[in-house]
């Protein structure tokens, strides 16, 4: 236990609700409180005229019990006036390892499309009978401001056959030292209220091995697994109209045998990882390679490569032996996509569009996805920055944020998969933008066809909302293997529209690929939308 909490200790960068009751014999926690974990969750937007879920979570009452007594929301709008307040009287004993309540703000308290704040109060009475009310949560020295919620007058902006959806999301089975995330019902909730029609729970390897009690000590019957396995199940059939891809998100090792992390999606097979679990000291060699994973996945499982250029602090390179995908990690075959796009960052997008165009021109026919890697964080996330010493809140990694549109024939899991793997998908954290391609035959995202008949013709099509702003630029690149790149071409749009549709000739006849790249922009927020390629079938 001391040499796992030492590794702890520099264990630094976790974005999740944060697990404050880990200590280190004989060093004090700042941290630390003989109380449960309390906080409240929403999602960062929703529909107009559509209800809005708000979620309290009480986590280890079992340990430490609490006595609920009234909960308590004040509604602002965007000038900072108050709207509406609602009360609920609980007077609930709580005494379980995880509690959730989920209170369904009626549409009435959002009267008009535009920018809310929320403050969520709770009175409760913990174990040594003392009575306390909290906002927003329970964490200590963390800013407690108000959610902000943004109430859309349009759904997310998609064509005919497409669907929004989340690629990395994290659950409540993902839980460790320092670490944990919301259940799979009220994670497809807050998804749910935030648009989207899918979403991959991909919780880690080194936590899906553990031993329900204990996330120090590996079971080898893998019981929570398959617990993860059923319940997501049994979520999805709830969730009625709401797909959920199962998955983990292994932890393996690249050609130097560094630790970095691959989405496996749709496996019925438990891949074991825990390289950079940090549960023993220094016990930190990768348990496979890329290419030992790739070669054990099934043929209808997906492979994506996990927010691949993100590099880990320092103190993680050293304890947890992390690293990041190299070139040569990207060649196997198997392997179907890059998360390219995890939160906000534009240097990490724009990184990871460089690898991506990199593989692209050297003829690899490999896809882009998006995910926010979100760990129970709705709305925000309060993540533990030194273990023991200190938080910070900030409003990055929130579910839904980072998206991937998928067209699929059937709205399924098998349509879902195919489309991915089909590369019929575009990332996206705001628009809506496609391309086909008409010759012989027309032709979409992920296929190919004859760049070089007389008659060829690109059709664009974009949509926008007054959500994410006006159309700005809009790029088609065009990839030529033999020069190693891309010719960029600008499509000129008239006014400031939020929808166009373009046919025009293909520029550059003899390229080897095409792909779209289109940007809007509201106030000083920039909003990027990306496709996968279609390849031309006569170079």
């Amino acid at each position: 236990m001391m040499e796992d909490a030492f590794t702890l200790f520099f264990a630094l960068g976790i974005l999740a609700y944060a697990e404050i009751h880990f200590r280190f014999p004989f060093i004090p926690s700042r941290l630390y409180r003989k109380e449960p974990e309390i906080l409240f969750d929403l999602p960062f937007r929703a529909h107009y005229q559509e209800a809005v879920p708000l979620f309290l979570f009480v986590k280890d009452s079992h340990q430490f019990p609490v006595t609920l007594i009234e909960m308590a929301i004040e509604i602002f709008d965007s000038e900072g006036r108050i709207i509406s307040q609602v009360k609920e009287k609980l007077n609930l004993e709580i005494h379980q390892n995880f509690y959730s309540r989920v209170a369904q703000l009626h549409p009435d308290h959002f009267p008009h499309p535009e920018t809310y704040r929320i403050l969520a109060s709770l009175t409760y009475v913990n174990s040594h009978q003392k009575r306390k009310t909290i906002q927003q949560d329970n964490y200590r020295h963390l800013p407690h401001p108000p959610f902000e919620i943004h109430i859309s007058e349009s759904p997310l902006p998609a064509l005919a056959g497409w669907y929004w959806g989340d690629m990395h999301v994290h659950s409540y089975y993902t839980r460790d030292q320092v670490e944990f995330a919301a259940p799979p019902d009220e994670t497809a909730m807050a998804a749910r209220a935030a648009g989207l029609a899918f979403m991959a729970i991909t919780d880690h390897s080194y936590d899906l091995d553990d031993l329900a009690d204990d996330f120090l000590k590996t079971d080898p019957n893998l019981k929570k697994w398959d617990n993860f396995k059923s319940e997501v199940s049994e979520v999805q059939f709830r969730q009625n109209g709401f797909l959920i891809l199962p998955g983990e998100e292994v932890s393996i090792g690249n050609h130097k045998k560094k630790n970095i992390h691959c989405l496996i999606l749709n496996d019925q097979r438990f891949f074991p990882g825990s390289g950079d679990s940090g549960e023993k000291l220094w016990n930190n060699r990768p348990t496979l390679l890329v290419n030992e994973l790739l070669s054990q996945k099934s043929e209808t499982a997906l492979a994506i490569a996990a927010h691949p250029l993100e590099k880990p602090p320092l103190s993680q390179q050293i304890i947890l032996n992390r690293g990041i995908w190299e070139e040569s990690d990207f060649q196997w075959e198997k392997l179907n996509a890059l998360q390219i796009m995890n939160n906000h960052a534009e240097r990490n997008l724009q990184e990871g569009i460089n690898i991506w165009k990199k593989l692209l021109l050297q003829g690899k026919k490999i896809g882009i996805v998006a995910g926010t890697d979100s760990h129970g964080n709705f709305n925000c996330f309060r993540q533990i920055s030194v273990p023991f010493l200190s938080m910070v809140y900030s409003r990055e990694h929130m579910l839904g944020r980072a998206r991937t549109a998928v067209m699929m024939t059937e709205f399924s899991i098998a349509g879902l998969t195919a489309g991915i793997r089909q590369l019929k998908c575009i990332i996206s954290n705001g628009p809506f933008a496609i391309m086909q391609l008409q010759s012989d035959e027309t032709v979409t995202l992920g296929d190919s066809g004859s760049f070089r008949q007389q008659d060829a013709r690109i059709i664009l099509a974009g949509k926008s909302t007054t959500e994410f702003g006006a159309w700005k630029t809009v790029y088609l690149y065009y990839g030529d293997y033999n020069e190693k790149l891309e010719n960029k071409v600008e499509i000129a749009l008239e006014g400031n529209p939020l929808e166009f549709k373009i046919k025009l000739k293909v520029h550059y006849p003899a390229a080897d690929y095409v792909r779209l790249e289109a940007l809007s922009k509201k106030n000083d927020q920039k909003y990027t939308c990306l496709t996968n390629p279609i390849w031309n079938t006569t170079t």
